[in-house]
């Protein structure tokens, strides 16, 4: 269901995507260090405090943790969370998912004077079709060093040949966000550690390698032979003792018999 935000009697400026972007699209050192000192409204604060439980609904699943929001005129009209890996969807971002929820709620692909909160800096498929949607601003969290599309790597917002622009601004609860995910990440290498050394553990403790039925009737042979072997050298020596002895006998006997 949609739901309508109180609006706030002393909300703060936002700032523009200049104020934080160098003239090549990048992060400049002084926004990233910023980012997350920036002041929001309440507003901005709230809708991103959601997108921040879709996120932990995605971590709870195994995903990794983004969440997002589509809002129009206060009221919260689509949501998503990561799910390509429950989906088998590479395309299962929280943004898409969030944006199709919000375009089935207003029967219209576009969304025009709407804007998204999503708790990690958008990757080049969804600002993409956050562009393609036509919405108005685009809100995010945490920075993405290695595939953000709002200006870690690219920018394709302040791409001048596009037909569309967005207003991007990036900071909203940047500290909380990346906490989550690192927190995720952290606990999945553990797992991932701890799993390696049972399996460590387990080729240390194990039986020899299994042999096949085939190799197990050759051992049995083998052992087979070797007794048989045995068996026939004891047999030969007592019949060599026994004939030592009767050669040995008459000398043995004594003069008187």
């Amino acid at each position: 269901m949609p739901t309508r935000l109180n609006p706030s009697n002393n909300a703060f400026h936002h700032p523009m995507h200049s104020a934080v972007t160098g003239g090549d699209g990048s992060l400049t050192d002084k926004a990233q260090q910023g980012l997350s000192r920036v002041a929001w409204s309440d507003q901005d604060t709230h809708f991103m405090r959601h997108a921040l439980s879709l996120a932990e609904k995605a971590a709870a699943l195994g995903e990794v943790p983004v969440g997002a929001v589509v809002v129009m005129d206060e009221i919260m009209i689509g949501e998503g969370w990561n799910a390509p890996i429950a989906g088998h969807d590479p395309c299962a971002h929280a943004e898409i998912k969030a944006l199709q929820q919000a375009g089935q709620h207003q029967q219209n692909y576009r969304l025009p004077g709407a804007t998204v909160y999503v708790t990690l800096e958008p990757c080049a498929m969804c600002a993409g079709a956050l562009i393609w949607s036509r919405v108005s601003r685009v809100v995010w969290g945490a920075a993405d060093s290695k595939s953000g599309a709002a200006g870690s790597v690219v920018n394709l917002f302040a791409e001048s040949k596009l037909n569309h622009h967005a207003v991007e601004q990036g900071g909203v609860l940047a500290e909380e966000s990346a906490a989550l995910l690192k927190k995720f990440f952290a606990a999945k290498r553990g797992t991932e550690k701890t799993s390696s050394k049972k399996v460590a553990a387990d080729s240390r403790t194990s039986d020899e390698p299994a042999v096949s039925e085939c190799e197990q009737n050759e051992l049995k042979q083998n052992k087979l032979k070797q007794t048989e072997l045995k068996q026939t050298e004891l047999k030969q020596n007592e019949r060599e003792q026994n004939k030592l002895k009767q050669h040995e006998a008459p000398c043995t006997q004594s003069p008187r018999s």
